[in-house]
């Protein structure tokens, strides 16, 4: 619920209304401020008190909504039994004052943010194309264990059943090969991305051989060494992923 009343001389415009001996402020389910009139205290006395808590401990800055509860009692007795003579919400500061203030800092809009929005969202299309690429290779992996099955199946030989299991048995022996053929890449990029072979020594037996078990190679060679041009960091991270599977 918004705050009723807003503002510290309001509220205690709003308080002289009513005849009261304690004031209980909360904020949710937790109580900052209670207070009851002790003997030889005025009703005067317990609004003064609660001003001077307002000083002390409330910011300009503090927009938050507080319940705000006022108690009574028609018996003379100090320590008499009281009861609820008005509840309502309240606010210290009204939220618009922040702009005629300076109470709450406004960065200008042609400040520059601290977070780069186009950077941000260029690495999450980035990512989310990458996920796609992965769950692509993996489709044509399982198509490719499949295939494999069946051939081996006539021969009672049994092949990996997952696709990191393919890959593992696929990349042993060979990752740094392939590492070393993407990093060759980077250190040619004046040649064609297709043309693999005499980059750093591999010879293109071994892209043959690599074709085989992945027949997009290419294509997803080319797209590492644009993402290492792009996101160096990132691939970085994903090489070093890779190296870690076997």
């Amino acid at each position: 619920m918004a705050a009723e009343i807003v503002g510290i001389e309001k509220i205690k415009k709003y308080m002289s209304k009513f005849d009261f001996q304690k004031i209980k402020l909360s904020k949710g389910s937790e109580v900052v401020y209670i207070h009851r009139c002790k003997e030889g205290e005025s009703q005067e006395d317990l609004v003064n008190d609660f001003t001077e808590w307002y000083d002390d401990f409330i910011e300009p800055s503090n927009f938050r909504d507080y319940k705000l509860e006022l108690f009574g009692s028609y018996n003379p007795e100090p320590n008499a039994k009281l009861s609820p003579v008005v509840k309502v919400v309240v606010a210290f500061n009204h939220k618009d004052a922040a702009t005629t203030t300076g109470a709450f800092y406004s960065k200008p809009q042609n400040q520059s943010s601290s977070i780069d929005v186009d950077k941000y969202v260029a690495v999450a299309t980035e990512n989310a194309t990458l996920k796609a690429q992965l769950e692509r290779m993996e489709e044509k992996m399982d198509e490719l264990l499949q295939e494999e099955d069946e051939d081996e199946d006539e021969v009672g030989a049994a092949a990996p059943q997952t696709f990191t299991e393919a890959m593992n048995n696929a990349l042993i022996g060979k990752l740094d090969t392939i590492v070393d053929v993407v990093l060759g890449m980077l250190a040619n990029r004046n040649k064609p991305v297709n043309h693999y072979q005499g980059i750093n020594g591999v010879e293109s037996s071994i892209m043959d051989e690599f074709k085989q078990i992945h027949p997009e190679i290419e294509e997803d060679l080319a797209r590492l060494l644009q993402l290492a041009k792009t996101q160096p960091d990132f691939f970085k991270m994903l090489i070093g992923q890779l190296r870690k599977m076997v």
